[in-house]
């Protein structure tokens, strides 16, 4: 079964690349529908439309993964708040 994704979601590509945001989904056939996704490239954001067996969830743990955040209403980046934890001792 083919993972879904909603609006606002951050996936990449399976084979690698940048952490993209899920801006639209496409369809939604058998084969999970297509992705319209978000990403920047230096200061340029760009755009594309992804098949849904091709997206994984991005690991913001991996190296070289930014976590620049691009909102589905807005056409600028917005920063990432920093993780506050759930609970402190």
């Amino acid at each position: 079964m083919v993972q879904s994704y909603k609006t606002g979601d951050l996936v990449q590509l399976k084979s690698g690349g940048p952490a993209m945001t899920v801006k639209e989904a496409i369809g939604d056939g058998l084969d999970g529908g297509d992705y319209l996704c978000q990403w920047f490239g230096g200061s340029t954001l760009k755009e594309g439309v992804f098949p849904a067996n091709s997206l994984r969830p991005a690991d913001l743990a991996e190296p070289g993964i930014r976590t620049v955040l691009v909102r589905p209403d807005e056409k600028g980046p917005v920063q990432r708040p920093p993780l506050k934890p759930e609970f402190e001792d």
